[in-house]
């Protein structure tokens, strides 16, 4: 049973499913016609529904490309009916690496045009000041009086990252304390744009996927990077002092 759940769980990761909205409706009467059904179930029942719920949520969290999840449905009733499925292991493997193959690459493609698209825009805006031509922006939020930031140094920072949609992937405000981070250890775009920041400056990077992560990584393929950078302390012998 766990090699089963094992399975699934990772099948249900890689695949999102189309079809689920059933266009709204009485909502408060479905759900009350549901609550009274669920309540008629035994607990391997309930257990067993869940798991289903559990199943197309993990389907429906990726849009990378879709899938009919009746026809998802029709495929799990006919292995337990002991039918063949429509394609071999072999065409569904090579079939579902083409698909996912052709769905990275437009979305590599889209998400470089909206990056480009975007600083193009950006650099015209007031305040914003362009480091690497098409490439590297940045905003000063807050003027800093402290040390100046040079080379690639240990700093002391808070720091928030976000895509052009403003929703955050990162930020060490979760844990409520600044972090230390050695600028060798970054993205280029990152330790390149906190270049003569002082201590108390806060700071606004716009960084093409060029200096980011590209195609690779966890995030989005060429995603443009949005951090709001403060420097606390500059821990490191290079360092220039203000006058």
């Amino acid at each position: 049973m766990k090699n089963i759940l094992s399975w699934m769980l990772m099948f249900a990761v890689a695949l999102p499913i189309v079809g689920c909205d059933n266009g709204g409706g009485s909502q408060t009467s479905a759900t009350e016609k549901s609550m009274v059904e669920d309540s008629a179930l035994t607990d391997n029942q309930k257990l067993s529904r869940t798991f289903g719920h559990l199943l197309a949520r993990q389907l429906s969290r990726t849009e990378d490309f879709s899938l009919d999840l009746v026809e998802v449905i029709k495929g799990m009733q006919s292995k337990i009916d002991g039918q063949s499925a429509p394609l071999t292991d072999t065409e569904y493997e090579k079939q579902m690496a083409e698909v996912q193959k052709a769905s990275f690459e437009a979305k590599c493609s889209e998400n470089l045009a909206s990056a480009e698209e975007f600083l193009k825009e950006n650099k015209e805006k007031a305040g914003v000041i362009e480091l690497e031509p098409n490439k590297l922006q940045y905003r000063v939020v807050k003027e800093g009086t402290g040390r100046v930031l040079s080379g690639k140094p240990t700093a002391l920072l808070h720091y928030t990252g976000s895509f052009i949609d403003g929703k955050v992937f990162d930020s060490s405000e979760k844990n409520k304390e600044p972090i230390l981070l050695p600028l060798t250890k970054v993205i280029p775009g990152f330790s390149q744009g906190m270049q003569g920041m002082k201590e108390g400056e806060v700071r606004v990077l716009y960084i093409h996927p060029d200096l980011a992560y590209g195609t690779a990584g966890q995030l989005p393929p060429n995603s443009l990077l949005i951090f709001e950078v403060k420097l606390i302390e500059a821990n490191d012998d290079n360092v220039s002092v203000t006058e």
